[in-house]
C-alpha cells in the first residue's frame, strides 16, 4: 500500500510540473516574438509610388537624407549621424560613448537621426533655445498626404527608444504638427506607440494610441505604415489597423528616423552597446487620383473682409476639411467670405461647418451669387437666426440648399452676425455642391 501510496503521489508530482511549464510555455509564447513579418510588396494596388528608398546601396542618398539631427540648434559634429549598412538596409547606431547632441537645451540625450528636410529655426522644442549657426535649406523629401511604409527591426532593452516621426515644414508659422508614427521605448515593444502633438497648430489635437500588438517587436523585422489624407490618419503594424483619427494634418511634412537614449522617460540605460534601430525600407505612395474633396469651394479663389493672419480665408479651398478660417477681430458687419471662379459654375446647396460653435460660429448669414463674380451680387438663400448646440470640438454644421444657379463665377456668404466669445468668427469648411 505505501508503495501505491507513493507511486500515486509521484504521478501527481509529475503531472502538476507538466501543467506548470505548459502554462509557463504559453506565457511566454503569447509574449514572445513571432519572428519575421516579410516586406510588402513594392507594387500596391490603388496606388503610386512617390518616393522609396531600399537601403540596399552601401551609400546614404544624401539628395534626400541629411545625416544630423536638427543641426541648426547644436555644433554639426554633435548632430551628426552614426550609421553604416548590414542585412541590405540602414543601421542608425548609438555606441556607449556616444555624445549628447545638444547638452545645453536638451540634457544627457543622445540621437542618431536622418531627417528628409531642414532649415533654421525648425523645431524649437526649447523656447529658449537660441540658433547655433546657419543651415542652408535641404528639401530632400517633403510631401503632403499618402501611404508611407517603413520595414524596421526595433531593439530591445531599456534605456532609450527609437522614433519615426513627421513635423510640419513651417512654411508658415503655426505650421509644427508632430505626428509619431513610431515611438517605442527599448522596453516598450509588445504595443504600439504612437503620438499626436499639435505645438502651435490650433486646428490638431493630442492624442495617443495605446494598443497591444499581442507580440514582442524586438529584434525583428516588422512593417509600420501610416495612411494620411484629407479625411484623417490611420496607422498600422504588420499591416493590421492599430490607431485610427479624424484629424488630419493640413500641410507638407518632414520625415525623421532615429534612435534616441538616456531621455528619461524611455527607461534606465541597460548598459548594452551597441543600440541599433535598423531599416530595410522607407516606401511612399500617392493614392489614384490623387486627393480631392467634391467641394466647388476647392477650386475656387477665396477672399474675406478681413481675416487673422494665422488662420488666412484660403484655407477654406485647400483639400484639407479640418483646417479652418478666423475672421479679424471684432468683424464689421456684414461680413463677405467671397469665392470666385475663372468659369462659371452651377450650384444650389452650401454647407458651413464650425466647432467651439457657441464661442464663435456665424449666427445669421445670407448666400449670394455673380455672374462676373463682382458685380450685381443677389441672395438665393438665408440662414435666420443659428442657435448652436456645443462650445467644444464637435463639429456642427448647417446646410442651406436653393434653386440651382446655373453661370454663375462668384459666390459669397454674408455673414450678419456671429458668436464672438474670442472677438473673431471661424468657419472650419465651406462645402459648395
Amino acid at each position: 500500500m505505501k508503495r501505491s501510496y507513493l507511486i500515486t503521489f509521484l504521478m501527481m508530482i509529475l503531472l502538476v510540473s507538466n501543467i506548470s511549464y505548459a502554462n509557463t510555455q504559453k506565457i511566454k509564447d503569447d509574449n514572445s516574438t513571432r519572428g519575421d513579418y516579410p516586406a510588402n510588396p513594392i507594387i500596391k494596388d490603388g496606388w503610386i509610388l512617390d518616393y522609396n528608398d531600399e537601403f540596399n546601396e552601401q551609400n546614404l542618398d544624401t539628395d534626400h537624407w541629411l545625416p544630423y539631427y536638427l543641426p541648426h540648434w547644436t555644433t554639426k559634429e554633435l548632430s551628426a549621424t552614426d550609421y553604416t549598412f548590414r542585412e541590405n538596409a540602414l543601421v542608425l547606431r548609438i555606441d556607449e560613448d556616444y555624445p549628447a547632441w545638444n547638452p545645453t537645451y536638451d540634457g544627457d540625450v543622445k540621437c542618431s537621426s536622418i531627417q528628409s528636410f531642414e532649415k533654421d529655426n525648425i523645431h524649437q522644442f526649447n523656447k529658449s533655445m537660441p540658433l547655433d549657426h546657419h543651415e542652408s535649406i535641404f528639401d530632400g523629401y517633403t510631401t503632403k498626404y499618402g501611404y508611407f511604409e517603413i520595414r524596421a527591426k526595433l531593439p530591445g532593452g531599456s534605456g532609450g527608444h527609437v522614433a519615426w516621426w513627421m513635423i510640419g515644414c513651417e512654411d508658415e508659422s503655426y505650421q509644427k504638427a508632430e505626428v509619431d508614427i513610431v515611438e517605442n521605448p527599448f522596453s516598450y515593444t509588445t504595443n504600439s506607440f504612437i503620438n499626436i502633438h499639435p505645438h502651435d497648430d490650433a486646428t490638431i489635437k493630442s492624442e495617443t494610441f495605446r494598443s497591444s500588438i499581442g507580440y514582442d517587436l524586438a529584434n525583428t523585422w516588422h512593417v509600420y505604415g501610416f495612411e494620411w489624407d484629407p479625411s484623417g490618419m490611420k496607422f498600422y503594424i504588420d499591416n493590421k489597423l492599430v490607431g485610427n483619427t479624424n484629424q488630419s494634418v493640413g500641410y507638407r511634412m518632414m520625415t525623421f528616423l532615429g534612435i534616441y537614449r538616456d531621455c528619461g522617460w524611455d527607461g534606465v540605460n541597460d548598459g548594452v552597446y551597441p543600440k541599433e534601430f535598423l531599416i530595410d525600407y522607407f516606401r511612399v505612395y500617392k493614392r489614384e487620383g490623387g486627393y480631392t474633396n467634391n467641394s466647388l469651394a476647392v477650386s475656387a479663389t477665396a477672399t474675406a473682409t478681413s481675416e487673422f493672419d494665422k488662420f488666412p480665408v484660403d484655407r477654406l479651398t485647400d483639400t484639407n476639411p479640418v483646417t479652418e478660417f478666423m475672421s479679424g477681430r471684432y468683424p464689421d458687419y456684414p461680413h463677405y467670405v467671397t469665392f470666385r471662379w475663372e468659369s462659371p459654375q452651377t450650384f444650389n446647396q452650401v454647407s458651413l461647418e464650425s466647432w467651439y460653435c457657441q464661442g464663435q460660429a456665424p449666427t445669421n448669414w445670407d448666400i449670394q451669387v455673380s455672374e462676373d463674380g463682382s458685380t450685381n451680387w443677389s441672395t438665393v438663400a438665408s440662414s435666420g437666426d443659428i442657435v448652436w448646440e456645443k462650445n467644444d470640438d464637435t463639429v456642427e454644421s448647417r446646410e442651406l440648399t436653393f434653386d440651382e444657379q446655373e453661370n454663375n463665377k462668384g459666390l459669397r456668404i454674408k455673414v450678419n452676425d456671429a458668436n464672438l466669445q474670442w472677438q473673431s468668427y471661424v468657419i472650419r469648411n465651406i462645402v459648395i455642391d
